[in-house]
């Protein structure tokens, strides 16, 4: 007898490695691995590049012009029962797809989504109600949605435990060491260079902040060549950064991304706003302390004593469904920059409380808590 099928569709943004390399595509991966023990998954990847992979289910590379195609040729070529399609991709793309699948047959569309910033607008919520199972990946946007009348479930993420594991302090010097960076004080940012995760502040707030401290120094993982982000190294010279700053291209190994973590003395993620921030959940796993913005899932994350918030000066309406971005002026991520880098080198072990706080709150995202919710909205 066949399994029952479920088609997953996301980004699927591999790295040459074979790993996932965005958020979504980790979710996506995640889950699909899950399923797969139980079900005939069939992935469909719209930014999948045909890069090697790993996973115990086929993975196909599809235009997002064509999915619509590609779901129903899938729907009425394979003798698997297909009741269920997962689309772990932007609102936007999740409304988008859901008139199509209803379209094509009965289908379960399960929608896995982030609500970046605040307010759901009201065409969103009606275009939400088209999707039949709406998971959103943190308890802020599932707020935001139930606000608004359009009932959610919250898919809490979670993170591997092995992959990301917690580092040791003779790990973290030796790496320092490997990198050159021994005798710097080291804020790392895995953020892809888009408007959103605001790369030129935490430029901005270095440039001001090595005018009194030299040591500071930003490593930053991103997409070097992406059309939609800063020109980084006028970016670095336009603020004075140019020796403080190492920018690294997105397209490592997870071990090689667990490296950069592991060396580095604090994660920084003063974004504009995040519908989750996996690089605050994997920098909590591995056991560094977190600085992010005191807004939407960030602050959900690291609340309650698990990192370092930092208040918004100014919240102005985006033209990205209309929702609040959160502006930290460069000045205040200076003090911020300057206070944590002092008190580190005053006392190594200052945010060890901080530390066990995050990991504990990462260790109880279970995987199984997760699938719970999935299996939960499948027919």
């Amino acid at each position: 007898m066949n399994k029952d099928a479920i088609i997953v569709v996301s980004d699927w943004d591999i790295s040459p490695y074979g790993d996932a390399q965005s958020g979504y595509s980790n979710i996506a991966a995640n889950i699909s691995i899950e399923l797969a023990k139980k079900y005939n998954v069939i992935a469909l990847g719209i930014s999948y590049r045909r890069n090697q992979h790993y996973y115990p289910f086929s993975l196909t590379q599809v235009p997002a012009s064509q999915l619509p195609s590609a779901i129903a040729t899938i729907k009425n070529g394979i003798k698997d029962e297909l009741k269920n399609i997962i689309v772990a991709l932007d609102i936007p793309l999740n409304c988008q797809l859901a008139e199509v699948i209803k379209s094509i047959g009965n289908l379960n569309h399960v929608g896995i989504m982030a609500v970046e910033g605040d307010p759901v607008i009201m065409s969103i919520a009606l275009d939400l109600f088209k999707i039949d199972e709406r998971l959103i990946i943190s308890q802020f946007g599932a707020d935001e949605c139930n606000k608004v009348g359009v009932p959610t479930k919250h898919l809490p993420i979670s993170v591997d435990l092995n992959i990301w594991r917690k580092r040791t302090i003779d790990e973290k010097n030796v790496l320092k060491e490997a990198m050159g960076l021994k005798d710097k004080t080291i804020f790392f940012i895995n953020a892809d260079g888009n408007e959103r995760k605001n790369l030129s502040l935490h430029y901005e707030a270095l440039g001001l902040a090595i005018k009194e401290n030299p040591n500071l120094f930003l490593v930053v993982l991103t997409r070097k060549n992406s059309p939609v982000s800063w020109r980084l190294d006028d970016l670095a010279m336009q603020f004075g950064v140019q020796n403080n700053v190492m920018v690294l291209d997105r397209e490592k190994s997870q071990g090689d991304v667990w490296k950069l973590y592991a060396m580095s003395d604090f994660i920084i993620n003063c974004t504009k706003a995040e519908g989750l921030g996996m690089a605050l959940l994997e920098g909590m796993a591995v056991g560094v302390p977190v600085i992010a913005t005191n807004a939407t899932a960030m602050k959900e994350t690291l609340s309650d004593g698990r990192g370092i918030l930092v208040d918004a000066d100014f919240m102005p309406t985006d033209v990205f469904l209309n929702t609040k971005r959160y502006y930290i002026f460069p000045e205040k991520l200076k003090n911020v920059l300057l206070d944590v880098s002092k008190k580190l080198n005053e006392n190594e072990n200052i945010y060890d409380e901080m530390i066990d706080k995050a990991r504990k709150y990462v260790d109880g995202r279970t995987i199984d808590n997760m699938m719970e919710v999935i299996y939960g909205s499948l027919k």
